[in-house]
């Protein structure tokens, strides 16, 4: 680290005017004798097995963090603190999690010039984050989709609405014509409607064409051997070994828990 000369000298004469002036420097106590606690995120090892380092994730106060880590991390100093979902925050959840004001509010936020998690309006107009697009606010200004515009999740978003649009009057033969069954044993109108939900769940794929049928049984045995975990956080908040894990206890546990993030829950306090 390169220090100015100018600067060291002064900084050499306060010291020496505090010696003199002041009190003696053998009067200065340590508060504690031992090392000082360095902050220290939890580490690799406290995520219990691999996981997605790379997955954004909203929490309960707006902002967006990069990965499930940050808000391990932020727990010890904000207690209140909880993961909502996977993926950016929305534009709805993000003026909640304001209040009133939320204009002037959004524009004092400070991050508004650095959160990463551009979003897409109903003008077509791409803004960085919720908070500037909030800041610029016109009259019922909504999100049409989480990501740059033009994004795949928009356009999937973009043709399942269409899709959903052009089926409405459409006999019930065909308007199941297009359903899939995702990763998460659930049925999806389209393989659009399910391209678009991804955003919230980057396990979530496309099993097959059709409903999915109840008899199919999402607990393999494979369960039994796993060697390397890759912990994912349900809707219960527990932590489960695997996607699959958390599947097969929605299938034989609970039919109400969902996915909500990659890697081991944020425990509430």
């Amino acid at each position: 680290m390169l220090i100015r000369i100018d600067n060291l000298k002064q900084s050499l004469g306060f010291v020496k005017l505090y010696e003199q002036k002041q009190c003696p420097i053998s009067e200065v106590r340590p508060l504690y004798h031992r090392e000082c606690e360095p902050l220290i995120c939890p580490s690799y090892q406290d995520l219990q097995g691999m996981w997605r380092s790379s997955v954004p994730v909203c929490a309960n106060n707006g902002y967006t963090y990069g990965h499930i880590h940050q808000v391990r991390c932020l727990k010890d100093f904000m207690p209140n603190i909880e993961v909502l979902h996977e993926g950016g925050c929305t534009l709805y959840e993000v003026r909640k999690a304001l209040g009133l004001n939320v204009k002037k509010k959004a524009c004092s936020e400070k991050r508004i010039s650095f959160e990463q998690n551009a979003i897409c309006t109903w003008n077509n107009v791409t803004y960085a984050n919720p908070f500037k697009a909030l800041c610029a606010m016109r009259p019922r200004l909504r999100e049409k989709i989480g990501g740059v515009c033009g994004c795949p999740f928009q356009r999937s978003c973009e043709k399942a609405h269409e899709l959903q649009q052009s089926l409405r009057s459409a006999p019930i033969k065909e308007r199941t014509k297009f359903v899939v069954c995702g990763s998460d044993w659930k049925t999806y109108r389209s393989q659009h409607h399910l391209e678009c939900t991804r955003r919230y769940n980057s396990y979530l794929y496309m099993i097959h064409r059709g409903r999915c049928k109840h008899l199919e049984e999402p607990c393999p045995e494979k369960l039994k051997f796993i060697k390397t975990p890759t912990p994912v956080c349900g809707s219960d908040d527990k932590s489960y070994v695997s996607y699959d894990a958390l599947i097969c206890a929605q299938f034989r546990i609970s039919k109400g828990l969902k996915y909500i993030h990659s890697g081991a829950c944020v425990r509430k306090t």
